[in-house]
């Protein structure tokens, strides 16, 4: 991580922390164990979707694929869920399953479309972000 200082025309400084890439920004960084404590809660909800067979579709290069991505904590927590629909294969998936845009969460024969907030994806599948 990247320590970078913005002073404003005020003469007010904001401290942000960004990846080396730059694709993470994040203007406080907490406690060490409130991180850990997101982490555990993010993976734990991710391995309950995992387990119960949920599947994420999207398209990768979409701006509300990158939203969802994003809201249920990174590429890391949903690459066991993730089916992207520029491959063939999974867009026939998909079609099957009955999705008609992207992103949707598929679970149990029903689907949500669209970007939902973690608490919808909990609501319709079981899982719990605090679990």
């Amino acid at each position: 991580l990247y320590r970078v200082d913005v002073r404003d025309p005020n003469d007010q400084v904001e401290t942000y922390y960004v990846t080396q890439d730059g694709s993470r920004v994040a203007g406080s960084l907490g406690s060490l164990d409130q991180m850990r404590s997101v982490a555990t809660s993010r993976s734990n909800f991710s391995s309950c979707l995992e387990g119960r067979g949920v599947v994420f579709f999207g398209n990768s290069s979409q701006r509300q694929t990158q939203a969802q991505i994003q809201l249920l904590g990174g590429t890391r927590y949903v690459s066991g869920i993730y089916a992207d629909v520029n491959n063939e294969e999974v867009l026939q998936t998909a079609a099957q399953a009955g999705v008609q845009s992207v992103p949707s969460m598929v679970y149990n024969g029903s689907s949500i479309q669209g970007v939902n907030s973690v608490s919808r994806i909990g609501n319709f599948t079981g899982c719990n972000l605090g679990s």
